[in-house]
């Protein structure tokens, strides 16, 4: 298991009903979100996990790492076997007429390549949040006991080794193992079904990205994930 670090959430614009991110988002208002994740505290955030994604600002020596105020990282797992963490924020919703924008920067590094992050869409009634599964499942899907994500509507899985888009993991669906993918998964009332894998290696590329100083595109290891989902025109649903 990888340790999975964020730079920052860039931004979000408009959107659906409400949205989690292994990292995971609620939303209501304010418009663009930007949030850093340089500092000790960030308001009106969310940590949870097994054990609890923070922030690494002033936490102290860490894996090598004592990152200072203004310098630090959302920090989501260690590179051990069975974590997860995730981070929302709960005074944020829209309505799924509308459609959204999302970038955020990542690194991850240590362990075996697994397994992964996950950005999640769910239902925004929810008033108690309950992350899917751990490992291959990316904290929204199910697998053999575990439950998947509450009221979940779309897990997009940047899938590092490869077991999000398989069902190996008594997940709904899915192709053989293919390391490095973007993968979607549907909703709960689908049994998270698998949805469309898009292998990476085939462009030339890895998702993964192991250097902490890559803060650019001149830089091999930097890592920036764009989502730009929007509303079709019968019905109001996100595609």
């Amino acid at each position: 298991m990888h340790k999975i670090t964020y730079k920052s959430l860039d931004k979000i614009k408009l959107t659906f009903l409400s949205m989690l991110f292994f990292l995971s988002f609620q939303i209501r208002a304010q418009f663009p979100l930007f949030q850093s994740f340089k500092n000790s505290t960030e308001s009106e955030m969310n940590l949870q996990g097994a054990p609890t994604a923070f922030l690494t600002a002033g936490a102290g020596l860490r894996d090598g790492f004592n990152d200072t105020a203004g310098n630090g990282y959302l920090r989501l797992t260690n590179n051990q076997q069975g974590q997860k963490g995730a981070v929302w924020w709960d005074n944020y919703s829209f309505p799924s007429a509308y459609g959204m924008n999302i970038s955020f920067e990542y690194y991850d590094f240590g362990g075996n390549g697994a397994d992964g992050i996950s950005f999640i869409l769910f239902d925004a009634s929810v008033t108690t949040v309950q992350m899917g599964a751990y490992g291959g499942s990316l904290g929204y899907a199910q697998s053999g006991g575990e439950n998947g994500f509450a009221q979940g509507y779309l897990g997009i899985g940047i899938d590092e080794f490869g077991n999000f888009a398989t069902n190996t993991d008594g997940t709904t669906g899915g192709i053989s193992r293919t390391p490095s993918n973007v993968t979607l998964r549907g909703n709960e009332n689908s049994g998270y079904s698998h949805l469309i894998t898009a292998e990476t290696s085939l462009y030339g590329f890895n998702v993964s990205g192991y250097d902490r100083n890559a803060t650019d595109t001149s830089h091999p290891q930097f890592r920036k994930i764009d989502i730009n989902l929007k509303p079709r025109s019968v019905r109001r649903v996100l595609y």
